[in-house]
């Protein structure tokens, strides 16, 4: 089988892995990725999180729920975060979803990979859209889906799957940069960088995406509060 992998000049893009889990997990003890769905114990239900995705990645058909892959840093090949996406059973549309952990944020890897994996489906999978939706009051997350070629279509009040009543929410639509495959392996995007390296890309392939918590895979708690 083909293993889906991404290289933009920083980052490595790349399918979970054993040993992803325990790094999350640590990178979760701050409290900083509990409103994504990982808490300061997640260590204790992480593994069968890993399990489900890496199962969702094989399937590779997004609007069946979700796709996570790790972040990885080309210098030193340290895994810093997570890009996906998860299927809006509500909207029916697929949104792009990511985190980076404390130690690697204001570097700009959040829209690096967002671009790179907006680029990729686009690509891959026939799909009218991706979106994000981010609330008013997270202005770091909304900057970083503007940076990576998001553009916003409008703002609303919107309760998502884990918020306890509505939120205002911007909702943006990816709006193209969809690359030049001038040259085998390689998309190029105006302006930022280029993903060098692209794997895992048959042709024919089909789906749909954006991704879930990391909650213990039973519960249905998508990871989407960006």
């Amino acid at each position: 089988m083909i293993k889906m992998r991404l290289e933009t000049e920083r980052l490595i893009i790349r399918e979970l892995e054993p040993g992803d889990e325990t790094i999350f997990a640590q990178m979760a003890t701050d409290g900083s990725l509990a409103e994504i769905g990982f808490d300061r114990d997640c260590k204790s239900w992480i593994a069968d999180w890993l399990t489900e995705a890496r199962t969702l990645t094989a399937q590779d058909n997004p609007t069946q729920d979700y796709l996570a892959y790790a972040l990885v840093e080309k210098d030193g090949q340290t895994v810093v975060g997570s890009v996906g996406c998860s299927y809006y059973e509500d909207l029916q549309k697929v949104g792009i979803t990511y985190f980076v952990g404390t130690a690697y944020r204001g570097l700009g890897y959040a829209a690096e990979a967002a671009k790179a994996y907006g680029a990729y489906f686009s690509k891959r999978y026939p799909l009218p859209s991706l979106i994000a939706t981010v609330r008013k009051e997270n202005p770091a997350s909304w900057k970083t889906v503007e940076k990576a070629g998001f553009q916003k279509t409008g703002e609303r009040m919107y309760q998502d799957i884990n918020d306890e009543q509505p939120e205002l929410y911007y909702f943006y639509e990816w709006q193209g940069i969809t690359g030049n495959r001038n040259t085998p392996g390689r998309i190029t995007l105006p302006g930022v960088f280029a993903i060098t390296k692209i794997t895992g890309y048959p042709p024919e392939s089909s789906g749909v995406l954006r991704w879930i918590s990391p909650q213990p895979p039973k519960s249905g708690s998508r990871l989407r509060r960006l």
